[in-house]
């Protein structure tokens, strides 16, 4: 997930260098554990190491403060049912992520029935 925000004064016109990206990579461990990766950019005060070390703690805290109780939460309510059979209400900014677990569900499928008929074969 790619966040990107920018922060200027009321009826100032946004300009490229007060963007700021944020990248939330996850990678699956376990069926219910992922490692959670986030790293965040700016081009402003590159050189001033308090203020990234302010920014780094912001960020920090607002993962194990905010993000982190609520992912728990959301795994725990859920009990391991997929997504799907939960019927969720989708947004349009939710497609790309639904074809993505489509397909995934697909390659998944195809995976197992390819192992079904090897141990068929095999027997």
């Amino acid at each position: 997930m790619v966040i990107k925000t920018a922060l200027v004064p009321a009826s100032t016109e946004r300009k490229r260098e007060d963007e700021i990206w944020a990248l939330h990579s996850l990678t699956p461990e376990t069926v219910s554990s992922t490692h959670y990766f986030v790293c965040s950019t700016r081009r402003d005060r590159m050189d001033d190491i308090e203020y990234s070390a302010k920014l780094r703690t912001m960020l920090e805290l607002a993962f194990i403060n905010e993000d982190k109780p609520m992912l728990e939460m959301q795994q725990q309510r859920m009990g391991g049912v997929p997504l799907a059979a939960l019927n969720p209400a989708l947004l349009p900014i939710d497609a790309g992520s639904v074809q993505v677990r489509r397909q995934l569900d697909k390659l998944i499928a195809n995976e197992q029935a390819d192992k079904r008929n090897d141990n068929g074969a095999s027997a």
